[in-house]
Parts: C-alpha cells; structure tokens; sequence
C-alpha cells in the first residue's frame, strides 16, 4: 500500500471501486459494504429452542421466511434451523409426555379402542 492508500480490512470496501482524485489518479475507494443484520426472530427462535418450548419450531419458520425474502440483507439461517429441529423435538417430546400422562391417570389403559 502506499501513503495515499488508506488502510482498509478485507472485505470493508467494495471490490473494483475507484475514485479519482483532483489529480487525476485514481485510487480504491472506501465505500463500505452494507452490514448483513442477524434475523432478531431467529434469535428469538434459537433462545425459545432453548428453553424447550415448541413455538420455537413456529418462530423459525417465520424467521427463514423472512431471511429468505431479504435477499442476501439478512443472516441467520443456521440458528433459524436449528430452533425449527429443536421446537419439533419438544413438541414430539411434549406430546409424548402428554400421552404418558393421560395413560397413566387413566389407571394404564389407552382411552380409545
């Protein structure tokens, strides 16, 4: 780099960028890059996951709807899956428990033939 150069990180400015200079010359620009924002509602998904709650499952798929129509403006995807696994996981677990419970109370005999 030389001195008019400023010191950029990799990936703060956009590739192929110049800017030209009253002199003439033409040097890199220091636009920056729009900053992808983490999907609050995937964040949201992946603490509810958790705390073992099945609506985390509802929250996910929200959230990748959602990460899907920012077209590239918004991350999240990865914790957004696996709050959807995980809020199935309790809910199959929920539904067993359920189950256990009602079969137990009913003295151990399932309430249809």
């Amino acid at each position: 780099m030389n001195a008019q150069q400023p010191e950029v990180a990799d990936g703060d400015t956009l590739p192929g960028a110049t800017r030209a200079h009253s002199a003439g010359s033409a040097t890199r620009a220091t636009q920056r890059r729009p900053r992808r924002r983490t999907n609050p509602l995937a964040i949201a998904a992946l603490i509810l996951a958790a705390l073992l709650s099945p609506v985390a499952a509802l929250f996910g798929h929200i959230a990748l709807g959602q990460i899907a129509r920012s077209h590239g403006r918004e991350r999240g995807a990865i914790p957004a899956w696996i709050a959807v696994g995980l809020g199935y996981l309790w809910l199959v677990g929920l539904l067993i428990i359920v189950g256990a419970v009602i079969v137990a109370l009913d003295g151990g005999v399932l309430p249809w033939p």
